[in-house]
């Protein structure tokens, strides 16, 4: 009974028992594999309760309660009036201070407007309803700091309440090895005067230690800003570097665009040279939008592209701001973007600013 009534979960208003998808045969199977102890549990007492109690408190549709149980099964096991209500009750709390200061329409009931956006905040990670409530209290008292520290002011729409709204999964990372070290290393790169709103700009802190210093050291190395070898980082050029643009993947577009423009600025260059010992004309009048440090361009000729282009913009206005060919950018990121990631220069590059050599790929 069990097994066909977490099945039953599982496949929502999609499906009928007569035809199970493999989708949900093969999450049904993880789950009595990884989750043995659902199975010894009464399905009126305690599953189908559990289970109505969320969707009546979140108000959850089928397909958003299969959604829930699917990525977080163990929930199903959690006492309601123990556990789940008072957890509930804690973020919906939390989150009515954001959604006070959000809305002001007096049209719309109070009480859809929390369930609104507690529905939202458990559909993107509804792990978070595993964490025990000192856990999660913890953690906001700590958020609470980081808005003491940036004078932030009184607000209702904190840290704490945005971060819950927007990025629930930072709640489910440890405090001491993950969110602690994070949080230091930006505050010294940003000043934490500003960290509180840069940090609620997007899910930065979602990021691993490694993926932020590897984004930063790329900005770094190209020149948008000066980073000391030492802590106690922060420069005046710090700023420059949005949240948003350290969550920029590295990988899929900073480096295939970057290497990209200095094959563009190479070529460009040869082109000119050649023109110049056929015209007697040494000049280099053609205009650019850029010019990217190199072994052959002197400190005070650099003109980098601006961060917004590079970082932000999508591939057809980056290429059309700076004068590129779209497909042929097109071609070059998707031959080279995947061997990138894997090769050992990149890491090279960092350390040394070796060039890398997109040839030997």
């Amino acid at each position: 009974p069990a097994v066909e009534y977490l099945l039953s979960l599982l496949l929502g208003c999609n499906s009928s028992m007569n035809s199970i998808p493999p989708k949900q045969k093969k999450l049904l199977a993880k789950i009595v594999t990884n989750h043995p102890n659902l199975l010894q549990l009464d399905v009126d007492s305690n599953l189908r309760s559990t289970a109505q109690f969320l969707r009546d408190y979140c108000d959850l549709t089928d397909s958003e309660l299969a959604t829930v149980v699917g990525s977080n099964p163990s929930i199903l096991g959690l006492a309601v009036d123990g556990n789940l209500r008072p957890k509930m009750q804690l973020l919906t709390n939390v989150l009515e201070k954001g959604t006070k200061q959000g809305s002001s329409s007096s049209s719309i009931d109070d009480s859809d407007v929390k369930k609104t956006a507690l529905r939202k905040s458990i559909l993107k990670h509804p792990q978070i309803l595993s964490l025990s409530t000192s856990n999660i209290c913890t953690k906001m008292d700590y958020f609470d700091d980081i808005d003491v520290k940036s004078n932030t002011g009184k607000s209702d729409n904190t840290l704490a309440v945005r971060l819950l709204a927007t990025a629930p999964s930072v709640y489910s990372l440890s405090l001491a090895e993950n969110i602690i070290p994070k949080v230091d290393y930006l505050a010294a790169l940003w000043g934490w005067p500003s960290l509180s709103n840069k940090l609620c700009e997007c899910p930065l802190l979602t990021l691993s230690m490694d993926n932020i210093q590897q984004t930063l050291s790329f900005y770094n190395m190209t020149g948008y800003i000066d980073l000391p070898n030492k802590e106690g980082m922060t420069t005046e050029n710090a700023g420059n570097v949005r949240s948003r643009y350290i969550a920029t993947s590295l990988y899929n577009r900073l480096l295939p665009r970057w290497n990209f423009l200095l094959k563009e600025q190479e070529r460009k260059e040869q082109l000119l040279g050649v023109l110049a010992v056929k015209t007697d004309d040494t000049s280099r009048a053609e205009a650019t939008k850029y010019h990217l440090p190199s072994s052959k361009t002197p400190r005070d000729k650099v003109l980098l592209p601006p961060i917004h282009l590079l970082a932000g913009a999508s591939d057809e206005v980056f290429c059309r701001q700076l004068n590129l060919s779209l497909s042929e950018y097109t071609a070059f990121k998707e031959e080279a973007a995947p061997r990138l990631k894997f090769n050992s220069q990149f890491e090279l590059w960092l350390k040394t600013g070796r060039p890398i050599d997109m040839i030997t790929l």
